[in-house]
């Protein structure tokens, strides 16, 4: 991080980082660990506070060695996985942690919430984050009605951006409609698949 922001001072540096809940699943199976969620409570938050504590603190260094936002991502929180009432006890919890910290340090903080959060609304209006990032099964026009004045992040399908055609990339945009989110930007993980000519497409189609 401090050798890329000291090579391109002019670009927006965003730095990630795993969200606690899914640090723990990869820490776990998570089979195990959704078993200590609903048998030892008490074990589970020791753990969460542990690994939030010293991923802040590796947040706030990527920080300080200039990235101007941090990313959150947390594919294992959303209510596909955990439900609702185990997405506010533990996955919103600590996601705060690391958004309040962050915000303390000065720095921006963008949550990625896989799979469809449109279920998770009443949750997502106590998530703490500067912005919320979404993949492209959240309807965005719900999302948008249910969460006004939150920035919302994402949407594009990932595949749009592989291969040498430009026509995914195009069609997804326009899918889009009018219902573009705030930051337009693939909605999960990228790969070694991804063409960057593809990026710079959607930066043309969205600039004129």
């Amino acid at each position: 991080i401090r050798i890329l922001s000291s090579n391109i001072k002019e670009t927006p540096l965003i730095a990630d980082v795993c969200g606690p809940v899914s640090l723990a699943a990869c820490l776990l199976d998570a089979k195990t660990l959704l078993k200590s969620m609903a048998k030892d409570p008490f074990g589970t938050h020791g753990l969460l506070e542990l690994l939030s504590k010293n991923t802040l603190d590796y947040a706030v260094a990527l920080k300080e060695n200039g990235a101007d936002a941090v990313f959150i991502t947390d594919n294992f929180s959303p209510a596909l996985t955990l439900g609702r009432p185990f997405f506010r006890e533990y996955a919103l919890r600590y996601l705060n942690v690391l958004c309040d910290g962050l915000r303390e340090a000065g720095c921006l903080s963008i949550a990625h919430l896989c799979s469809d959060v449109a279920g998770l609304t009443a949750e997502i209006q106590d998530l703490r984050s500067d912005c919320v990032s979404v993949d492209s099964e959240t309807s965005l026009r719900l999302l948008k009605e249910s969460l006004p004045g939150r920035k919302i992040m994402g949407s594009i399908k990932a595949e749009a951006f592989f291969g040498d055609s430009f026509l995914d990339a195009r069609q997804e945009v326009s899918a889009l409609k009018q219902t573009l989110p705030d930051i337009v930007a693939p909605s999960c993980g990228i790969t070694r698949e991804a063409r960057l000519p593809a990026f710079r497409e959607v930066r043309d189609i969205l600039s004129g």
